[in-house]
């Protein structure tokens, strides 16, 4: 029988478990290299080795070993120690009795005294006054305020259908408007670019088809004017639209984005998905700390500005899992897509929340914009006036009474309130919602705890 390499590995893997060498945090670096020196005797190759051994970078109940660490391993076995192990048949290296650690490598000759030392190590940048600041003003500007600058990001949250990409596609246009000093028929939501001389922008698109991507292409050919000098063979000369559903892995779309901004042409990227550049930044902080890592470190090392995207927690502002934190850590501004209180059809561009940032500028002023029919498109608004919302205060007396006579509880939580007064005035949840809150706002309840703790309470004065 030929023994495929795959059939090779599991073979020596199996025999080293046999002999008691099982993988676990106390022994996984040994581990690894030893079982990388079996497959070395059995001539393995290299690569497939360094493919196999990843696996252990995600074994259930082991510590977390990054990848690179792993080639390391395994590139440290088949040159440090390939000399001192005689490429053995399979069955002979399985079953060959000597021990089972590898030998410490043999002295390597002195180099002669011309030829170069390598660097061993990444000793960073010392910061002196002979450095000079080359960044005079601001990459981005947010009505008329500074927001970052080349090699930071700025975070926009909001949730899905809130108008977010809309507000990615406005990015996009007002950077081709700044460069060509276009007057646009339709305004790009607040966003100023200065960083356009010689440069392009690009908008990597991890979430969308090619269908709904091609509209957001026409979305922002309209908002230019339909101009034709912005085209060229079908593309924007000054931006690059790249669609990422079809990369069906994290290195993929790393390497798609790492082709096109490695060339240096490009001072604005957008990134409208961050997460799906994760393997579990949901809940693997290390994971989530290296992709936003990986990102700053793209964005200065070739001087553009990022702007990504992340979804809040359900029913909060707070962006969800250690992506977000991570996310909110390292961004220089964070900004909220919200929808208006008093008209849910206006969406609102604030910095006033939670995790609201802004490193450059502190305060920043709200923006308003929905959607336009005639236009297509999200556009510029004002602000809505406030409005009295008139809920019936008969109605949430009688729920809390009712409620302490059968329960013997006077405090209520807010997703069992919502339930009780949607029904008993014959109303949407959404519009319940509302009325519970300015009936706290007025004082008739207090309102106690938060997220899902959250409940409320008749105010004594009021039964």
């Amino acid at each position: 029988m030929i023994l495929t390499p795959k059939m090779k590995f599991e073979r020596l893997e199996k025999a080293m478990n046999n002999r008691g060498q099982v993988y676990s945090n106390g022994n996984k670096h040994s581990y690894l290299v030893t079982l990388a020196g079996r497959c070395n005797s059995a001539g393995l190759d290299q690569s497939f080795v360094a493919d196999k051994l990843r696996f252990y970078s995600t074994a259930p109940g082991a510590d977390f070993v990054p990848f690179e660490n792993i080639n390391k391993i395994v590139e440290k076995v088949y040159t440090s120690y390939a000399s001192q192990h005689n490429t053995l048949p399979l069955e002979e290296a399985i079953t060959t009795s000597n021990t089972w650690t590898l030998p410490e490598p043999k002295e390597a000759p002195s180099k002669p005294a011309n030829e170069p030392q390598v660097k061993k190590s990444y000793k960073g940048f010392p910061m002196t006054f002979d450095y000079e600041i080359k960044q005079q003003e601001p990459a981005i500007k947010f009505v008329g305020h500074p927001l970052i600058y080349n090699g930071e990001i700025a975070t926009i949250v909001a949730l899905p259908g809130s108008g977010k990409t809309q507000a990615m596609e406005a990015a996009g246009c007002g950077f081709i408007a700044n460069k060509n000093n276009l007057r646009l028929d339709y305004d790009c939501l607040g966003l100023e670019f200065t960083n356009t001389a010689g440069k392009m922008a690009l908008i990597a698109d991890t979430e969308r088809t090619y269908d709904d991507a091609r509209k957001s292409f026409n979305r922002m050919h309209k908002r230019l004017g339909n101009n034709p000098q912005m085209i060229e063979n079908g593309e924007f000369k000054d931006l690059t639209f790249l669609c990422l559903i079809d990369a069906d892995n994290i290195q993929q779309r790393k390497d798609a984005l790492e082709h096109y901004v490695s060339t240096g042409k490009y001072s604005l990227v957008i990134i409208d998905g961050i997460l799906d550049f994760c393997k579990d930044g949901m809940i693997n902080g290390e994971d989530a700390s290296e992709v936003v890592r990986w990102l700053r470190s793209l964005a200065n090392k070739y001087q553009f500005a990022a702007i990504t995207t992340m979804h809040p927690n359900k029913g909060t502002e707070i962006m969800a899992g250690h992506i977000g934190g991570y996310l909110y850590r390292w961004s220089r501004a964070c900004l909220l897509i919200s929808r208006h209180p008093d008209d849910e059809e206006t969406k609102v561009i604030t910095r006033r929340f939670g995790q609201g940032k802004a490193s450059h500028a502190g305060e920043l002023p709200d923006v308003y914009f929905r959607y336009d029919e005639d236009a297509g498109m999200m556009v510029l608004c004002d602000q809505p006036e406030s409005q009295r919302i008139n809920y019936n205060e008969q109605e949430i007396k009688k729920i809390f009474n009712s409620y302490l006579i059968s329960n013997g509880q006077n405090s209520i939580t807010s997703s069992e309130l919502k339930e009780l007064y949607a029904s008993a005035i014959n109303v949407k949840d959404r519009t319940a919602q509302k009325h519970i809150l300015e009936a706290a706002k007025d004082g008739l309840l207090e309102k106690q705890g938060s997220s899902r703790g959250t409940s409320y309470v008749l105010v004594n004065n009021s039964t």
